[in-house]
């Protein structure tokens, strides 16, 4: 198990390895909030715990900036304070995501099983989301692969409908009527698949969204839904049935509306909401 201490006083840092040491952990140590982002992405640590040597303002900042990334958003957070710190710094370490506060001096016994509690807990939560985003990815392939083979079929329709439109009518008209219902059912039985395996990853995603770009449209929205999965432009294009063409227009129309200079920015920026 890898811990990541942040803490710039020796003593405190002594402390908190040698209340934590027994238990086996593997320690990383970071001296602000900056050098603690640059860590949590570089090593992915079960725990980060901030120490009282730790300002309550770098703290906060070192909070918001590890929410900033999907990848450090999911850790959880420690924070431990001085009893001499006051309520009001308390609430807003909470308030800005800390996962909970113990006041030092603390009782090494209960502090070894905070951590090891959170660590637990921690880990079950990450194997249920990575479980949940390869459900995610199994439904996005299949999807793809479904609307492959829709297109190939739509395509043989097409020409048996040219073909029959020599011939007898009522034939001609029952391939029309075939076609019309492939490409009816495809759409809305894809997106509503799509979207509620995604919703459950992403609860506040389009809210969140939507509360920052009140102008963005419903499709809009959902192309930045498909975006923020990072998918290439071949598999939204099969998804939202649009040729590769058009959604690079509309692509280029949302990082306008957002004010996103290149692609890369712009999943990357869509990432980092909800």
């Amino acid at each position: 198990m890898k811990l990541l201490l942040i803490e710039s006083a020796t003593s405190n840092i002594t402390i908190l390895v040698e209340s934590l040491y027994p238990e086996g952990l593997k320690f990383d140590l970071a001296g602000n909030g900056r050098e603690a982002f640059a860590l949590a992405l570089e090593q992915q640590p079960e725990l980060i715990v901030a120490g009282w040597g730790i300002s309550v303002a770098e703290v906060i900042n070192a909070l918001k900036k590890l929410h900033t990334s999907q990848a450090t958003s999911i850790i959880p957070f420690l924070l431990i304070r001085s009893k001499d710190d006051s309520f009001d710094d308390h609430y807003m370490s909470l308030k800005a995501g800390a996962l909970d506060v113990i006041t030092y001096p603390f009782d090494k016994n209960y502090l070894s099983l905070k951590v090891n509690s959170i660590i637990r807990y921690s880990s079950i939560c990450r194997q249920a989301l990575e479980a949940k985003n390869a459900q995610l990815t199994s439904i996005t392939t299949q999807l793809i692969q479904h609307n492959e083979f829709r297109e190939k079929l739509l395509k043989k329709l097409t020409s048996a409908a040219d073909y029959y439109n020599l011939q007898p009518e009522s034939a001609a008209q029952d391939i029309i009527e075939a076609i019309s219902y492939v490409k009816a059912q495809k759409n809305q039985v894809d997106w509503m698949v799509f979207n509620r395996h995604f919703m459950e990853l992403n609860p506040q995603f389009p809210n969140k969204l939507a509360q920052i770009h009140p102008n963005l449209t419903p499709s809009e929205i959902k192309l930045c839904s498909l975006l923020r999965l990072n998918l290439s432009t071949k598999e939204i294009s099969s998804i939202l049935s649009q040729t590769p063409e058009s959604l690079r227009v509309a692509r280029t129309r949302l990082r306008k509306k957002l004010k996103i200079e290149s692609e890369n920015n712009l999943v990357s920026y869509l990432m980092k909401i909800g």
